[in-house]
């Protein structure tokens, strides 16, 4: 390594590909490369290929496209990932899967973060984004998790996640307000609201790529975040170049078969990153209709009142 080596410090692993119980409107699952659930074989592998960098280490999110929790052996890959080392372990869901025994795993396990995605304060609002959800439901889940955590204790912390658009932009106060009554500060839980976002070179998603946000771009010169800090690995061991390219845009490798560090300093990664210096992050192929750099400019991260 030399002095410009950037050695990744957010590992995002999509341990459920192409499998949910949604059809949300903003994601495109249905264009999945895979529809599998990655084993703890896969999983142990992987993370044995970025035990070398550790020290770097702050984040590990169950993430991609799918509903994590489809997944029976979740708990254990948390253990799995605990045992080895790993630190600031996360599971994205949509809540409505999160009974009370999954829950009660989740906490024997130790994980360290529940983010839950709800897009609506009514269920209407939240059907209409996130087709097949059942808001009572998710908030009875949500209110056990709380219920459970508070009886027995346990440090999970919780975080709320709200992705504004056209169709619940109306709602985000209820929402917040709905919400910060019964997230908890002592266990550090939060309210995120994020603008809505696309992915990189694909069709645009009309909330997510609008003027507004392009001028806010170039007036801002932003750097996108994720190729200096993120590991976007598939659940086949390649690499996305990023949480925007879901597609596999860029032939980049895969981490069972080379050094992390070899990966995410390889050439592609490096132009970009030398373009995003320049503020010319709008004239990357990749990064030219994507929006995620400006989700995360402008994203709130609320505590309960």
């Amino acid at each position: 390594m030399n002095d410009k080596t950037i050695i990744p410090s957010v590992i995002q692993i999509e341990t459920v590909a192409g499998i949910c119980n949604y059809a949300c409107i903003m994601c495109p699952i249905d264009q999945s490369l895979r529809t599998e659930i990655m084993d703890n074989e896969r999983f142990t592998q992987i993370l044995l290929k970025l035990a070398p960098y550790l020290s770097h280490q702050k984040l590990l999110s169950f993430c991609g496209l799918g509903e994590m929790l489809i997944d029976k052996q979740v708990h254990e890959k948390i253990r799995i990932a605990k045992e080895l080392g790993f630190r600031g372990t996360g599971i994205y869901s949509n809540g409505e899967l999160l009974s009370a025994e999954i829950a009660r795993r989740l906490f024997d396990a130790h994980l360290d973060t529940l983010i839950v995605s709800i897009d609506g304060f009514t269920a209407e609002t939240e059907a209409k984004i996130r087709v097949g959800s059942h808001l009572e439901k998710v908030v009875a889940n949500m209110e056990r998790f709380i219920a459970l955590r508070e009886e027995h204790e346990w440090k999970t912390r919780l975080m709320i996640r709200f992705t504004k658009q056209a169709l619940n932009a109306h709602e985000e106060r209820d929402f917040y307000n709905f919400w910060s009554a019964r997230i908890k500060s002592q266990h550090h839980d939060t309210i995120s609201i994020y603008h809505v976002h696309n992915v990189g070179g694909s069709a645009c998603f009309t909330d997510a790529l609008s003027e507004k946000v392009l001028a806010e771009i170039k007036s801002r010169k932003l750097k996108c975040p994720e190729i200096y800090e993120r590991l976007d690995i598939a659940s086949d061991g390649s690499l996305h170049f990023c949480c925007g390219d879901q597609f596999g845009y860029y032939h980049i490798g895969n981490i069972l078969e080379s050094d992390v560090a070899e990966l995410y300093n390889s050439p592609h990664f490096v132009a970009y990153r030398e373009a995003m210096e320049q503020g010319n992050i709008l004239d990357l192929e990749l990064c030219k209709n994507c929006s995620v750099a400006y989700s995360i400019a402008t994203r709130a991260i609320l505590k309960p009142d």
